[in-house]
């Protein structure tokens, strides 16, 4: 699989896990507010990293690492993910979590098929019927409401991540997005980082205040049980 970058360890991208982190280059997506827009539009800049090389690390660090969160870019573009994951939980025998914008529920239902993930992550950027819009992207609403039924429907952890960006999220869309949720997994929102987007001129520059970053999240509070705000 390829390797566009690896974090040996870390304490925050999966709750109750010390995991390691592999992201993958290229998405079929271009989403304004992209804060990894390198892994999008400098693809032959970038050097990839062997698969040997993560391998061995959590190897070397059995007992420590007990978990990978397999990121991009859109992992699931990756024609030997299924493969990859197989080998971490053969060779390695730790646990995965996968982020993925939800655009390929193929892929997302096998691997939940097979018994490969433990936790899901999708990115929930708005409703899927306005996803493209506000992004200008194409694709299909039908291949995302399939991702979102397959995590609903599983028995492992979930989350929904939504950013926070001015032009596209406020305290009015989070009523009918909580809805859409049905109150299942734990729904995590994220401030919005306007440094090194992919989109600047759409996505902005303004962030919310902490006062209105509060009111968002005592509104989710009110139709969803576990919302986190990071």
């Amino acid at each position: 699989m390829q390797i566009a970058g690896f974090k040996e360890s870390s304490l925050n991208e999966w709750d109750g896990h010390v995991s390691s982190i592999v992201w993958t280059p290229g998405c079929n997506w271009e989403c304004a507010y992209c804060h990894a827009s390198h892994l999008i539009t400098d693809l032959d800049k970038i050097n990839l990293i062997e698969e040997e090389k993560v391998f061995n690390y959590i190897k070397g660090k059995s007992g420590w690492v007990d978990g990978i969160c397999i990121s991009g870019g859109e992992p699931t573009l990756q024609p030997d993910l299924v493969d990859f994951i197989k080998r971490v939980k053969e060779e390695l025998g730790i646990a995965v979590k996968l982020e993925t914008n939800g655009s390929n529920p193929k892929v997302i239902r096998q691997l939940l098929k097979d018994d490969l993930l433990d936790c899901l992550c999708l990115d929930f950027k708005q409703l899927p019927e306005n996803v493209f819009a506000i992004n200008g992207q194409t694709g299909g609403t039908m291949d995302l409401i399939d991702s979102y039924n397959a995590a609903f429907r599983s028995n492992i952890e979930v989350e929904f991540h939504t950013t926070l960006c001015p032009p596209f999220i406020n305290v009015d869309s989070i009523a009918p997005m909580a809805e859409f949720l049905h109150n299942k997994g734990v729904w995590i929102l994220q401030q919005y980082n306007a440094n090194e987007v992919l989109s600047p001129d759409k996505a902005g520059d303004r962030i919310y205040s902490k006062e209105e970053t509060a009111e968002i999240l005592a509104e989710a509070k009110k139709y969803h049980d576990d919302v986190i705000l990071v």
